[in-house]
């Protein structure tokens, strides 16, 4: 089993492409697991583009009408969240000495 790195939060398996080029392949059209990786890559680094670009105030849906499949990978994409903390620090819990101060 071989991993592939990349900037993605875990490693993406080499495999994982392999089977992407053997679907297309069965459907007619000769792609290698390389490159079904590096047009995954672009497509992903496309929809950030768009989506930081919609984000910003002012912005238009110009660029969202520029890029057909926005739609699809905002469903895809869209629900992951943007970090995953290690610790959550919870403050919601009173400590003795603030709840004395209260009942002044």
């Amino acid at each position: 089993m071989t991993l592939l790195k990349t900037k993605w939060k875990k490693p993406i398996k080499i495999e994982t492409f392999q089977l992407f080029s053997d679907r297309m392949r069965e459907g007619g059209y000769e792609r290698t697991g390389e490159q079904c990786h590096l047009k995954i890559k672009k497509l992903r680094q496309q929809y950030i583009k768009v989506h930081d670009s919609l984000r910003k105030s002012g912005s238009s849906t110009n660029e969202k009408d520029k890029f057909p499949y926005y739609d699809i990978l905002d469903n895809i994409l869209g629900t992951r969240p943007t970090s995953s903390p290690v610790k959550v620090v919870e403050s919601a819990v009173a400590s003795s000495a603030s709840t004395d101060v209260l009942r002044c």
